[in-house]
């Protein structure tokens, strides 16, 4: 079974935590924009333009962080089983044995991160959903409609539910190697 060491658990968590800041800049960066487009609208209002960063911070970067602060919790939590582990092969000589000889066998970490494909459509269909709430209101400003604007959505969901697919489809089969695994070793 593969199993992510510490030095993998904090590649992720770099590039997982990248993308929470990236996601932050993007809403800090969207409220600009529907700030200052709604000063210069003649105060005319609309909500998907006030709110449109809000599909940036809650589902990109609150999922990101709680993806980054779930992994340092549990690398935290191997290295204090590592170091019980490895204090108690200390007082067992057979343990002992085992260790110096290479024969000791790797403890899965548990740690699950999205794959780059799960990463990428999850990413494009908040992307999706954030440009399709800001030419709303652009168009909600500007007081026409357009038949076309039901696309976003329509493409925000077809990547977000790959994503959950591919997400579910990865954890599933991670699931079951560890049980194989478990299974097999005992």
């Amino acid at each position: 079974m593969y199993t992510l060491d510490k030095n993998e658990i904090i590649h992720y968590a770099d590039e997982m935590l990248h993308d929470a800041f990236l996601f932050l800049a993007a809403g800090i960066a969207c409220a600009a924009f529907g700030l200052i487009y709604e000063i210069f609208s003649h105060e005319v209002y609309s909500f998907y333009m006030i709110y449109a960063f809000l599909i940036l911070l809650v589902p990109g970067t609150l999922l990101n962080l709680v993806i980054v602060w779930r992994a340092v919790r549990k690398e935290r939590y191997l290295r204090i089983k590592e170091a019980a582990a490895r204090e108690a092969a200390r007082e067992s000589a057979e343990l002992h044995y085992a260790i110096s000889n290479g024969t000791e066998t790797q403890v899965s970490t548990g740690v699950f991160f999205p794959g780059r494909f799960t990463r990428h459509a999850w990413n494009s269909g908040l992307a999706a959903l954030t440009v399709g709430s800001i030419f709303k209101g652009v168009l909600d400003i500007y007081g026409t409609t357009n038949k076309l604007i039901a696309v976003y959505p329509a493409a925000a969901a077809v990547l977000i539910s790959a994503a959950v697919i591919s997400c579910s489809m990865s954890y599933a089969a991670i699931r079951k190697m560890r049980r194989e695994t478990e299974t097999s070793s005992i």
